[in-house]
């Protein structure tokens, strides 16, 4: 891969935006965003060409690599695996994704037990995180992010949707309270070792971890 967005201190002293799931999230806000905007996308936001893309679930990697029009519709993405995704690395390389993806190495560090010491390298190894929204974040504090704004971190369902595109499978979304409990704990250890400061765009979210405005605030900073 070209690594350039990916180096260390890639995004030092810059705000980034990350694009979680959840339904709250509308992808025109992203036109709001000044040009040259860094942008972290998690899981199936690659169909938005964010500047980086981050996927624990190895079924969403497949999942795309089965649409024919994925490359066109992420030209500019470097991806971030995780290290599921090794039993995926002969099809990556064999696709239009050689050369622009990193696998992440395996890490079972606590993220309780760092208390803020850690490499901060974005190729990793990372602490451990049990969602692509808190590997997202621990990624853009590696990367030298200054500000990390949250778009999609809501923790929970609105009516029937649970996520706000339509790319995952009914099944594969996280859609109980227990489920949520469990990456909201993780987040709030995330946070815990990040010295970006962190602001939820979404105002209902059920994550109390992270203050929450506006976009309009957030441009304002």
């Amino acid at each position: 891969m070209s690594g350039k967005p990916l180096q260390k201190g890639a995004w030092q002293g810059r705000p980034c935006w990350i694009i979680g799931g959840g339904p709250s999230f509308d992808p025109t806000d992203l036109g709001k965003l000044p040009k040259g905007s860094l942008i972290c996308g998690t899981n199936a936001a690659w169909c938005l060409n964010p500047t980086i893309n981050v996927t624990i679930d190895a079924r969403v990697t497949e999942k795309m690599l089965k649409d024919p029009d994925s490359a066109k519709k992420c030209p500019d993405t470097e991806f971030l695996l995780h290290n599921t995704h090794e039993r995926l690395r002969k099809k990556l390389e064999e696709s239009w994704l050689n050369g622009r993806f990193f696998i992440l190495p395996a890490c079972r560090s606590d993220p309780k037990k760092l208390k803020g010491r850690w490499s901060k390298n974005p190729l990793g190894p990372l602490p451990r995180s049990s969602n692509t929204g808190a590997l997202a974040l621990l990624v853009c504090e590696a990367l030298g992010a200054s500000h990390i704004f949250l778009f999609g971190y809501d923790g929970r369902v609105e009516g029937e949707k649970a996520n706000w595109h339509e790319l995952h499978e009914k099944n594969w979304s996280a859609n109980s309270g227990k489920v949520y409990g469990r990456f909201g704990q993780n987040l709030k250890e995330c946070k815990a070792i990040c010295e970006a400061e962190i602001f939820n765009l979404s105002p209902d979210s059920a994550y109390s971890c992270f203050e929450k405005i506006t976009l309009d605030e957030a441009l304002e900073l």
